[in-house]
């Protein structure tokens, strides 16, 4: 569903700078596919993303959503379709508006133009269920300020924005790497209970390689702007963590 091909990018071309963060990277995503990504620094897993979801453009190669060419479509486009969370709590949400009102305007992300203070009760009854699943008590808290919640929260409504309408396919930008250890696990499991309940396409980056080999059905490790292993399932059963950390040391 997801067909990347020959992708290259190169920052600050012709100059003392030059660095290729993206060398002729093909990608292809299922369906289904749940892909972990891991690398060190430079590694080009952000580019990667960014140049997914439209943040760049890549100097060449082209790229595909369901059959749909998105290699020159505009960001602001490409947002109806794809939904991404950041590694930061504060992005993603508005912290002067309330829960509801937050919420209120992801759903209507690419069905209206304009932000509608009358939401209907189904609309509500529906924000409240989604919300009741992580156990946070946030399905109480519609009409608080999203800036007066903590960050562990803010990334779960975030994560409830960003599927409220189910995208074409899911970005999780080291989405736990700011949360203590408990919010972090308890975010991960919702953010897997959602991605199989409502079959979203999903690529994580994670410096965290416990969740690397625990969660998805394909492991990439990217070094130097190419994707130098892509596992399956079965591969990333039979590995553990230290076999994962000699590779990620040595590649890193």
């Amino acid at each position: 569903m997801l067909r990347m091909e020959n992708a290259h990018v190169v920052f600050h071309p012709q100059t003392d700078n030059e660095r290729v963060a993206l060398h002729d990277v093909d990608l292809h995503l299922k369906k289904d596919d749940f892909l972990c990504i891991v690398g060190g620094n430079g590694a080009g897993k952000t580019t990667l993303m960014n140049v997914i979801s439209g943040t760049i453009k890549a100097q060449h190669g082209t790229l595909f959503l369901e059959d749909e060419d998105i290699t020159n479509m505009a960001e602001h486009r490409r947002c109806a379709m794809i939904g991404r969370i950041f590694q930061d709590p504060l992005k993603g949400t508005a912290p002067h508006l309330t829960v509801l009102e937050n919420l209120s305007l992801a759903y209507g992300r690419g069905r209206r133009s304009y932000f509608q203070k009358a939401v209907h009760k189904q609309d509500i009854a529906y924000f409240k269920e989604r919300l009741a699943a992580l156990g946070l008590g946030l399905e109480d808290r519609l009409d608080n300020e999203v800036g007066l919640l903590s960050g562990g929260q803010r990334q779960a409504l975030t994560l409830i924005m960003a599927t409220l309408i189910p995208p074409k396919l899911l970005l999780l930008d080291e989405h736990t790497a700011a949360l203590d250890p408990k919010t972090a696990e308890r975010i991960m499991q919702e953010t897997e209970r959602i991605i199989s309940a409502y079959h979203i396409p999903a690529m994580m980056i994670t410096h965290n390689l416990s969740q690397a080999l625990r969660y998805g059905n394909r492991l990439l490790v990217m070094k130097d702007g190419s994707i130098i292993k892509d596992m399956g399932q079965q591969e990333k059963e039979r590995l553990t963590i230290a076999e994962l950390m000699h590779d990620y040391e040595i590649f890193s």
